[in-house]
């Protein structure tokens, strides 16, 4: 089985075989190939936003005016040098796109393919924050940019404060792209570094967050998610630790708390499960599957672990949860026992262990029927972020506490 899981190793009674057997044909037949889908969507979401971008405006002189035209396009012009560079951009540093310029606040964080910056206030409008994601080649930049899009819409359609960046506007050029989107912090930190500061600071004996912020913060990352899923009808398909940036929150009657929040952020790997549904698929989005990787092989939930492959819809982003909170928990990176399909690291004493024990097992576990993540569907994880929210219910003052002495020893921005 090459390491992979073998659903073989399923026992089912005899006279589930063929009725199984035959569900897990039909799913395999009719789920949708995620890398040829995706890099699908990312070629015809650069074509359509071409035919509705504008040209870029000659007459303008503020960056600010020019990131808020929505889509446009220009040949004649390039990514700013100082967006290209490798070595860390400096707060006050100047980027120019022909006329139009705009000052560089702080660099948020960087990539193989892109870099994320934070503009200085625009003057006209001083309480927005905007972070612009330079990315060359484009790849999927402008992908992302329709699923923030669609993400924005669906949310204020169904009455929800989204908790994803708001996109701005696709400023698509010669070498590349930008993208300007709200920033969810001035400082750019992520559940990653917030582990890590733990590691590096002297706060608590073990060097680890305390388990009643790793309880809060989980209860935040399934309320995202099942937005996400529910209403946002998306897939995020890269959920991970260093794409959950930490943002002001609150809690009870108290608002402004520092890293009291969360957003979900880089959207390049998503899915649109009811754009799926236009191509005369299957119109409820609940029911789409896929079928492929996704992610680097450390990252891969079990369907795409699965030898042969099993069809995969939310558990790759419910996976994505299990392993954030795992290094929230451990401070290491999860690793399955695939007897038991849970975490090999075991749970401790201290630990809640009957809360966690739930929230892995609901998560990780499949059907052995349907061999489906059955636990990852919405009303599976509204049930889950409830039991969560109860057990916090008696300790806001608690992690009220934790969270303020917390933003004592916080780290003002990334370190690199």
């Amino acid at each position: 089985s090459s390491g992979g899981f073998d659903e073989r190793s399923i026992v089912v009674g005899p006279d589930e075989t063929d009725t199984f057997g035959d569900a897990l044909a039909l799913a395999r037949a009719t789920a949708i190939d995620y890398p040829s889908r995706h890099r699908c969507d990312i070629d015809e979401s650069r074509q359509r936003l071409r035919k509705r971008a504008k040209v870029f405006p000659r007459n303008m002189r503020s960056l600010y005016s020019v990131l808020s035209q929505e889509a446009i396009y220009s040949s004649d012009h390039v990514i700013p040098r100082v967006l290209k560079r490798k070595s860390k951009i400096k707060p006050q540093e100047t980027i120019k796109i022909s006329k139009t310029s705009a000052t560089v606040e702080k660099e948020l964080g960087r990539g193989a393919y892109g870099t994320v910056v934070l503009l200085e206030a625009n003057p006209s409008c001083a309480k927005r924050k905007v972070c612009i994601k330079a990315q060359s080649p484009t790849d999927c930049l402008a992908w992302e940019y329709e699923i923030l899009e669609s993400l924005d819409r669906r949310c204020r359609r169904a009455g929800e404060k989204s908790p994803f960046p708001r996109p701005f506007s696709y400023l698509g050029l010669e070498d590349g792209a930008l993208l300007a989107m709200t920033a969810s912090s001035c400082s750019g930190l992520t559940i990653l570094d917030l582990v890590n500061n733990y590691k590096m600071s002297s706060t608590t004996a073990s060097g680890l967050m305390p388990e009643i912020l790793a309880i809060h913060y989980a209860s935040r990352m399934l309320r995202t998610i099942e937005l996400l899923h529910h209403k946002g009808k998306i897939l995020h398909c890269d959920v991970k630790c260093d794409n959950w940036c930490l943002s002001d929150g609150t809690i009870g009657d108290a608002g402004g708390i520092p890293a009291a929040d969360l957003q979900l952020i880089d959207f390049g790997r998503a899915i649109d499960l009811e754009r799926l549904g236009c191509d005369g698929r299957q119109s409820d989005h609940l029911s789409q599957k896929l079928i492929g990787k996704a992610s680097r092989d450390d990252m891969l939930c079990l369907a795409m672990r699965s030898n042969p492959p099993i069809p995969w819809s939310f558990d790759v982003d419910t996976y994505g949860v299990c392993q954030s909170v795992h290094v929230m928990l451990f401070g290491e990176h999860m690793v399955i026992d695939e007897k038991r399909w849970m975490p090999k690291k075991r749970l401790q004493r201290y630990h809640e262990r009957d809360l966690w024990t739930k929230f892995f097992e609901t998560l990780l576990k499949i059907e052995e029927g349907s061999k489906m993540a059955i636990g990852s569907r919405p009303a599976s994880l509204r049930r889950l972020r409830r039991t969560l929210e109860e057990h916090l219910s008696t300790k806001q003052d608690s992690v009220k506490a934790a969270l303020t002495h917390q933003s004592t020893f916080l780290w003002p921005k990334r370190p690199y």
